[in-house]
């Protein structure tokens, strides 16, 4: 059980990254625009 809990933090973590990169290059584009 411990195993599955550290899998799903790390792709939270994974997912979390990448999700506030979009958001600054949509934040990025609009502002250039």
């Amino acid at each position: 059980m411990p195993k599955r809990t550290d899998i799903k933090s790390i792709l939270i973590l994974g997912a979390g990254p990448i999700v506030i990169g979009q958001a600054c290059e949509f934040d990025y584009s609009g502002a250039q625009a």
